[in-house]
């Protein structure tokens, strides 16, 4: 078994990221004069990030989970590899954890490259944060503050205090600024939010759903193993024909690798190149199709097998050696192409059942 169910997704971490990044540059900047309204700030440094942590651990507990990796998943970025992998997933009873994860990572990736913005924009521009609000005071605004800052309570430089608010509130009305150091003492309390909100946050959800995803997984594996284990229920059970293996090949053929086998296996087969398989596809010439032994058929691949003709290719590997097949799992694909005109079951000289 690949370890593909606690695998971090690349594009997910990377289209996370460029938002990330280039999002905080386009708030960050602020207005015409570079007023960057601290409140606005607040909304999208702890009130979304609270908002989409809630929102991922509710739809992990839920019956149907959603989220912003689930929602990705819809782009059309994903190779056929990929989506296999998802579907692989979706089998084993392990894709809501597995997207709750890959939102978590999504998140983390957005906090660090918004992180990295706002570090550079400190570095590069003078950032003036002030604060406009109709309904609310400086009395009304530093409680909430101060249950916002609550978590670095030991951290002073960063605490909202009366003064501050007082000398950094704005109004359109009025042509004059508070002097370029005052309205500048915001970014210690606007790096802490992002620090605990956001890159804090979710690292604990990471890490707590990477460890859920593991045990899940282990789980199933353990299940699997044992069904694959159990004897027929019904000794009387009349026996079933299975499918003689052959281990003569197509004179030609295309090699599809339908179980996202590793480079190192499908090269010791000796069957050329291994392509992405892709299900929906009508192929002109003989395919050879390879499978993990050890998971059983699905219909997927059977509607595939429909549409197409060739030979099953079941492969049994630890350690990136392929190793002989043991029967329980040879047995079942027997079984299997049995039941699918023009198409056989292929034995490659590893694949020589114990």
């Amino acid at each position: 078994m690949t370890n593909t169910a606690t695998q971090i997704s690349k594009p997910i971490l990377f289209l996370s990221a460029a938002l990330g990044f280039l999002l905080t540059l386009a708030v960050m900047n602020g207005d015409a004069s570079g007023r960057v309204n601290l409140l606005y700030l607040l909304l999208i440094f702890v009130a979304v990030p609270l908002f989409g942590a809630l929102l991922s651990i509710v739809g992990l507990l839920s019956r149907d989970g959603i989220n912003s990796a689930k929602l990705v998943k819809a782009l059309p970025i994903w190779t056929n590899s990929q989506r296999a992998n998802m579907r692989m997933l979706e089998r084993q009873q392990l894709s809501k954890p597995w997207y709750f994860v890959q939102s978590q990572a999504a998140a983390l990736a957005y906090s660090i490259a918004s992180l990295a913005a706002f570090i550079v924009l400190l570095l590069t521009t003078d950032i003036n944060f002030v604060w406009r609000s109709t309904l609310l005071s400086a009395d009304d605004l530093l409680p909430i503050l101060r249950v916002v800052a609550a978590p670095w309570w030991f951290w002073e430089s960063a605490q909202p205090t009366m003064t501050l608010l007082e000398q950094t509130r704005d109004s359109r009305l009025l042509n004059s600024m508070a002097n370029a150091q005052v309205v500048g003492q915001w970014w210690l309390f606007v790096l802490a939010t992002q620090i605990t909100y956001a890159f804090l946050l979710r690292g604990i959800l990471l890490t707590c759903g990477r460890m859920y995803l593991a045990t899940q997984f282990a789980k199933w594996r353990v299940t699997h193993q044992q069904q694959s284990k159990l004897p027929p229920s019904n000794a009387a059970e009349p026996t079933v024909d299975l499918a003689e293996p052959t281990q003569v090949l197509p004179t030609e053929y295309v090699l599809l690798n339908y179980a996202n086998l590793p480079l190192e296996i499908t090269k010791t087969l000796g069957l050329g190149n291994a392509k992405a398989i892709d299900l929906e596809q009508r192929y002109n010439t003989a395919v050879v199709v390879l499978v993990k032994a050890w998971e059983p058929p699905l219909g997927e691949l059977h509607d595939f097998m429909r549409l197409n003709h060739g030979v099953l290719c079941p492969v049994y590997y630890r350690h990136e050696a392929a190793l002989p097949i043991p029967a329980q799992y040879l047995d079942e694909w027997r079984r299997f192409t049995l039941q699918a005109p023009n198409w056989q079951l292929y034995l490659a000289p590893q694949g020589i059942v114990q």
